[in-house]
Parts: C-alpha cells; structure tokens; sequence
C-alpha cells in the first residue's frame, strides 16, 4: 500500500481530526507526536497534506521555536514527546527549536500559568536523547558526543527495560531514522533493534497495547522497529 492510500485510510479513521483536516487522533492531547507517528506510518506526508500541517503549525507558534499544542493555546505545557513530533516533520522546525532552546538555556516554557511545574520540569535538557535527536533532524553537525548521549540512553534502556512499555518503545522509534545515520549511534541502534526483535516486541505489538482505541495504528504498523 502507497503512502497516499494510507494516508486515505487514515481520513477515514478515528485518528483524523476533521476540525483541522490532519490525523492528529483529536481524542487525546498530543498532536505533534501522534500525527509523526502517522508520517512515518504512512511513509510521510504529500506536498498537500504537509501545506496543511506546516499552515496548522504556524498557527500554533508562539515565537520562533516555541510551539503550544493546538492553535488556541489549549492544552498546557508542550512535553518534551511533542516537541520530538514537531521536529520530526521539519527540519526547519527542529533548528528553530534548537534555537529556542540554546537562547533559554534549555527551558521550553509555552505557558503563563504552569501550576505546578517547576523550572528543572521545564528543561527538557534533562532529557540526554532529545539535544541530538533534535540536532539531527535539524541537520546539524551531530559530534561523537552527542552521538554517546544517545547512545548511553539507549543502552540504559536495554538494561532498563522491562515488560513491553509501548510507549517507549515508539518514542525511541520516532528517533531511529535520524540516530542510525551516524556510526556510533547507528551501531548502538543495530543492538537495539535485534534485542526488540528476539524479544517479540514490536511496532505492531506496541500499538496493540498503546492507542489500542485507534486500530488503524496497529494496522499500519511494521513488523519490525
């Protein structure tokens, strides 16, 4: 099946947000990392359906880089997994994100009133995966360094992990393309695909269990991460 025929399925599916015309599964509250979980289900996005999420996107900037999860400001504070989906449609984005976020020291703080949140809880630095994930999906020069970042963050996963946990399993998916590029990363990422494969878990598996009230999800998904 072609990207545009699973792109159709999709319209037609509990995950597509007819208010916005995008799969953006509006029963929940996150759309950036839902709706790249869709792109890279479907192979990614047509020049029509990426004019649609880009306009939608503008509308949910609050200034470079910083981004709420829907247009009206509605949704709280945008989390370090929504941030991972807007920077995994656009390379353009995921720099002025890292822009942001070099000017803040880290903080990514899209709400005026965060109630409990405390300042650590917005520095999404404390996250060692997602400076060079974004840097790669950023296409900018991702160092032996950040390569290792991810990579002790990966290997702490392998020795972590536990049961199925689908959702990690699919935020780490969401990064996979961008990290295996890179030799060290890439090597790293190599084990951690063949220790997900001998372990039966899957993408398919993970959506059985994860957004299991979207079926087309676990439709969609591969076999294999």
């Amino acid at each position: 099946m072609n990207s545009l025929n699973k792109l159709e399925e999709f319209k037609g599916s509990n995950a597509w947000d007819n208010k916005f015309a995008l799969p953006l599964i509006p029963m929940h509250n996150n759309p950036w990392i839902y709706s790249a979980y869709v792109r890279k289900l479907c192979g990614g996005f047509d020049s029509e359906m990426d004019y649609i999420l880009f306009s939608h996107m503008n509308k949910c900037e609050v200034e470079p880089g910083l981004f709420n999860r829907w247009p009206d400001g509605s949704g709280g504070v945008t989390s370090h997994d929504e941030i991972m989906g807007l920077a995994y449609h656009d390379h353009d984005t995921a720099k002025d994100i890292l822009l942001y976020l070099e000017k803040h020291d880290g903080e990514y703080i899209n709400v005026h009133n965060p109630g409990k949140w405390t300042s650590e809880k917005f520095n999404v630095y404390r996250f060692i995966f997602l400076k060079p994930y974004l840097k790669a999906c950023a296409e900018w020069h991702v160092s032996l360094l950040s390569q290792a970042q991810f990579s002790a963050f990966l290997i702490y996963d392998l020795i972590t992990h536990k049961g199925i946990d689908p959702a990690g399993r699919l935020r780490i998916w969401i990064m996979l393309e961008a990290m295996e590029i890179f030799p060290l990363s890439g090597f790293v990422i190599s084990i951690w695909r063949k220790i997900m494969k001998n372990k039966n878990i899957t993408p398919k598996l993970c959506f059985t269990h994860y957004l299991a009230e979207v079926p087309i999800m676990k439709k969609m998904a591969p076999e294999y991460f």
